[in-house]
């Protein structure tokens, strides 16, 4: 039996009913999409994914790569496919335009991108400026970013970070973490059909808690409405270059998920505060494809990638092959950079890593690497191009 939605409200003597909530036979007709993921053990489709972990720890850079990934497509930190590209929202307050921007720039110099990646950067990436005041607990200003969502097709909503965003409500308040969570995934991950990230802050550990303990979501800073309306968390911490990822929740996905990655910034030498490069790779990047020198795009390449190849180049030695060690010292780069360049021209098949019959001093297959044929066309050329 049908209802007349236009008769909400029926008038019985001097008291008002309500009519019934409309309802759907859910199993009539072809199904809703399914829940999907936007970049792969990374973000959720249009659904709630936090990064929580404490100051420092890098929470702000990570974003801004999955911006950039989701923006461009291809991979995120070398490894993590992205399934939906398309234009991202930063809402940042704390760093502020200044701020992103520097993270920006930063992260693109280090992804030594083309021309057109930066032209299609420009028009993708936008942000609600400092001017704007934004408070979460507020209805109108939610639909007002699912608005802007739309307006510009943003795929993806990044709110950095969720303290700043709240005004002057408690984040302990536990219908504050609810009442938040549920206008986001209503306006915008459902309605904008737009994925939100957020990130957040941990708690400070007890005087008591091991150095070496696990995380958990009880981590996770404010009350546990945070936690419980987001469908994947990850804890993120830092020591020194390493970057880890640790899901302590998530919905759907593998349990025990967690990602290493490695970070490398160059600061100015005159201002330290200021980044003018910052890599953040996934430590497994070289069995993977690289967005860096991708077959069928074609650029120049750059010094550090002739730098390296160059080394190997047997224009004068037969069948030359250098050894890990050799090679590193041959190119006179520092190390995380060699390795970054190297997984690049392996990722595009320039150079071959050959068995030398030999053990690592851990146990592992020592390996030679030499130039393959496609690597001495493009040396000789200066230009990448194959398919």
């Amino acid at each position: 039996m049908s209802v007349d939605r236009a008769a909400l409200e029926l008038v019985v003597g001097d008291e008002t009913a309500l009519a019934p909530m409309r309802t759907v036979h859910i199993l009539e007709g072809e199904p809703p999409s399914p829940p999907g993921i936007d970049i792969a053990e990374i973000i959720l489709r249009q659904d709630l994914t936090m990064f929580a972990g404490a100051g420092a720890s890098a929470k702000s850079s990570l974003a801004a790569v999955v911006a950039v990934s989701t923006a461009l497509g291809g991979h995120a930190f070398g490894t993590k496919q992205v399934m939906r590209p398309g234009p991202v929202i930063f809402c940042c307050p704390e760093d502020g335009e200044a701020g992103v921007r520097m993270i920006l720039d930063a992260i693109i110099a280090g992804m030594q991108l083309t021309e057109d990646q930066h032209a299609l950067l420009r028009e993708r990436l936008v942000m609600v400026p400092d001017s704007e005041h934004v408070n979460l607990t507020r209805e109108r200003d939610v639909r007002r970013l699912a608005l802007a969502a739309r307006e510009c097709g943003a795929v993806l909503l990044i709110i950095d970070p969720v303290r700043n965003l709240i005004g002057d409500s408690e984040e302990n308040d536990p219908h504050v973490a609810t009442n938040v969570c549920d206008s986001l995934r209503r306006l915008v991950c459902r309605d904008a059909e737009c994925s939100v990230l957020l990130c957040h802050h941990n708690r400070k550990p007890g005087k008591d808690a091991p150095s070496d303990a696990e995380p958990t979501m009880h981590d996770v800073r404010g009350s546990t409405g945070w936690v419980n309306s987001c469908r994947l968390v990850f804890n993120v911490s830092k020591r020194e270059h390493r970057i880890t990822m640790t899901a302590v929740k998530a919905n759907r996905l593998r349990a025990g998920l967690k990602h290493q990655l490695e970070m490398t910034v160059t600061a100015n030498p005159e201002n330290a505060a200021q980044w003018l490069t910052c890599e953040i790779r996934d430590t497994g990047a070289r069995v993977q494809s690289s967005p860096g020198l991708i077959p069928g795009i074609g650029r120049h390449l750059n010094e550090n990638e002739r730098a390296t190849l160059a080394c190997l180049h047997d224009k004068h030695e037969s069948d030359k092959r250098l050894s890990w060690s050799r090679w590193v010292k041959e190119s006179g780069l520092r190390e995380n950079t060699f390795r970054n360049v190297k997984d690049r021209l392996m990722d595009a098949k320039l150079v071959q890593a050959i068995p030398t019959g030999k053990k690592t001093r851990a146990g592992g297959t020592e390996f030679a690497y030499a130039i393959s044929e496609t690597g001495v066309t493009v040396l000789d050329s200066g230009w990448f191009h194959a398919g």
